[in-house]
Parts: C-alpha cells; sequence; structure tokens
C-alpha cells in the first residue's frame, strides 16, 4: 500500500507534466517549474506578481534548500516506482572526427603507429591527443541509479501518463 501512495507533491507534479494543447499532448516538464507547487507568486505593496523563473531570487536559502530537497526526494521517489524519466544535460567534448582521420591515415599498421609513438613524451600524446577534440556540445540523457547529475527534465512514462490522466478525471 505504501509504495503505491503518492504525496500531494508526487500528485501535482504528475498532474501538471501531463497536458493536452491544441490537439497535441505533452508529457515533460522543466524541474524549475516544481518550484511553483512552493511559491508561485510574490508581493509588491498590496499587488501580487507571478513568478516565471528564477524562484531561488525570491526564496530565503533556507526556503529553497527545504524546498530543493523535497523536490529531489519525491523526484527520485517517482522514478523508483516508474512514472517519469528524469532528464539531465551535461557537455561532452566532440571529437574532430576529420582530423582523427586524417592523422590515422599517416601511419598504414600498428606498428608503425607504435613506433612513431615510441619516442614522443606522455605530454606530446596528450598534447597530440587533445588536438584531436572538438567542440563541447549538450547532450541530454536519463538519469538512473543515485547519479548526482542535475535533473533538467521531467518526462511521464506511459505509466505516468495513465496515473496523471486519472487524477485529471478525479479533479474535473
Amino acid at each position: 500500500m505504501a509504495a503505491t501512495r503518492l504525496s500531494k507533491l508526487q500528485k501535482w507534479i504528475l498532474r501538471n507534466s501531463y497536458q493536452e494543447r491544441n490537439g497535441q499532448v505533452i508529457k515533460v516538464m522543466k524541474k524549475e517549474d516544481v518550484f511553483r507547487y512552493f511559491k508561485n507568486t510574490y508581493f509588491i505593496g498590496n499587488q501580487e506578481l507571478v513568478i516565471n523563473n528564477n524562484f531561488k531570487a525570491f526564496m530565503t536559502p533556507q526556503e529553497y534548500n527545504k524546498a530543493h530537497a523535497t523536490i529531489s526526494r519525491s523526484l527520485r521517489g517517482l522514478r523508483d516506482k516508474g512514472y517519469v524519466k528524469l532528464i539531465g544535460k551535461k557537455q561532452i567534448e566532440q571529437p574532430d572526427y576529420d582530423r582523427a582521420m586524417e592523422f590515422a591515415s599517416k601511419y598504414k599498421t600498428q606498428s608503425e603507429f607504435e613506433a612513431a609513438m615510441k619516442d614522443k613524451s606522455i605530454e606530446e600524446m596528450i598534447k597530440m591527443t587533445n588536438s584531436l577534440t572538438g567542440k563541447k556540445v549538450d547532450v541530454a540523457f536519463e538519469i538512473k541509479g543515485h547519479d548526482k547529475t542535475n535533473v533538467r527534465f521531467i518526462e511521464l512514462t506511459d505509466l505516468g501518463i495513465e496515473k496523471a490522466k486519472g487524477f485529471l478525471k478525479l479533479s474535473s
């Protein structure tokens, strides 16, 4: 029973991740948007304004850290139950394939390559391989296990879509 029970925040995440607009189904949500559950508006005098982004600027550090820990724990629980996939982002160096192929074409056999590298120091070899790396590219990937990479997006799985539709029917 406790394994299938969801907190209010987890139900809110499922409900707000699934949206139908103009015949299209949207099943992805930014992690930053989950902060709306904790603080959606702020006041200037008597006027209430909606926070669109940068929630950290409108919360004290203690409030933000508490909300961030709660969100991370809830997202991990949803992922472990199979309702969501957590998508992260990291930068990788994409190899420059043209330069690598040009470098490799200089040597006809493995033994020629080994003979050429035998006289080079480690620093020279590192410098040579660094010249073969290209530009840095952002890559999205699914976060599994206890990976400490920052979550950027929350994507519903088929099971999560069914659960979200159930919550939306109950609230209608």
